[in-house]
């Protein structure tokens, strides 16, 4: 996984599994459509692209 941010230095690594924490989490995907048609010649790889950003609630 990669992390980063827009503007500021990367934070250091999230502990989602962290006690008593909380997080919002919003997810987006794109080339789900390109995985479909692909699919039926084998297994697509580096097609998909995957965006979560996490936050404390």
């Amino acid at each position: 996984m990669q992390a980063g941010t827009y503007g500021e230095p990367a934070p250091p690594l999230i502990e989602l599994g962290r006690e008593n924490v909380r997080w919002q989490v919003r997810a987006y995907v794109t080339g789900q459509p390109e995985v479909a048609r692909m699919a039926g010649q084998g297994v697509p790889h580096h097609v998909e692209r995957f965006l979560m950003q996490f936050w404390p609630a």
